[in-house]
């Protein structure tokens, strides 16, 4: 966890409006990129007092009070669509298993185990029997692992469904702490994308067993992360990240259209995808 890079507390960039220079100073102070980073945090800085400002329009036109329900409504109307998506699964267990490859020093054939019990309207998702956390940067958060199962349910149920609070006070996630998809600290976790792409994959799987007709069978999937070249510099340094997958579809309900695109989850990232029907 160390050398993962500087571990920053909750702290207030701005107070009372005010940009606090020194912390913004440790931050770009510990990046390689310090200009480019500096563009990116005032981005999302005039995004947010953009967000705010268009917030508080919405508050003046409708009242707080209307927004506020409209706020609520949305939530447990999310809800009420999970519950209803998850009706369609046939109740029972629906257990898969796969594994990560390797940490990258030395711990290798990792398991991520899952069990899906379905009753009704009710879903919970056990992920017993996963490895303990490894001692590579592959470990994950819960949280992390909350939305990557949460996006393959969504993906699997109701694509169209909108992706929110109600999702996740509708799935129930258990996943025993000190493990690989619920690490403590010193755990280090730099390159938890890759697990969390191996949780999409054990979710789907179960569910095929569950919902045949409507899940992709099977996947292959992995990122490259590289430099542009072996002569580049640290002052102007572009990294090069791909997300390259494979499909092998078996659902026909479908009509040859995979229902996986984790590639969406950034669009920054360049993606190479080849798909098996």
């Amino acid at each position: 966890i160390y050398q993962e890079g500087l571990r920053i507390p909750v702290v207030k960039l701005f107070r009372k409006g005010e940009l606090q220079q020194d912390i913004m100073d440790i931050l770009l102070l510990n990046v390689r990129v310090p200009n480019e980073r500096r563009g990116d945090h005032n981005a999302q800085i005039a995004a947010c007092r953009l967000g705010a400002r268009r917030l508080l329009e919405v508050i003046e036109e409708n009242g707080l009070k209307n927004v506020l329900s409209a706020f609520n409504q949305i939530i447990s109307r999310t809800a009420r669509r999970m519950r209803l998506a998850i009706s369609e699964i046939p109740s029972g267990s629906y257990s898969f298993e796969d594994v990560m490859d390797g940490d990258g020093i030395g711990t290798t054939n990792i398991p991520i185990c899952l069990t899906i019990n379905v009753s009704m309207d009710k879903i919970n998702l056990d992920f017993s029997g996963t490895s303990q956390q490894v001692a590579g940067n592959i470990n994950t958060t819960f949280n992390a692992v909350q939305a990557s199962a949460c996006y393959a349910l969504i993906a699997a149920l109701d694509s169209e469904m909108p992706s929110n609070q109600g999702i996740l006070d509708v799935v129930e996630i258990n996943i025993e702490p000190g493990t690989l998809l619920n690490s403590v600290f010193p755990a280090p976790v730099a390159a938890r994308a890759h697990t969390c792409q191996r949780v999409v994959d054990v979710v789907l799987g179960a569910l095929s067993k569950a919902l045949p007709e409507n899940v992709v069978l099977r996947f292959s999937a992995y990122m490259a992360n590289k430099p542009p070249s072996d002569n580049w510099q640290w002052s102007s340094a572009v990294t090069d990240n791909n997300t390259i997958f494979g499909v092998e579809c078996n659902a026909p309900k479908q009509e040859g259209k995979c229902l996986d695109c984790r590639a969406c989850w950034n669009k920054n990232v360049k993606t190479v995808t080849y798909h098996k029907h």
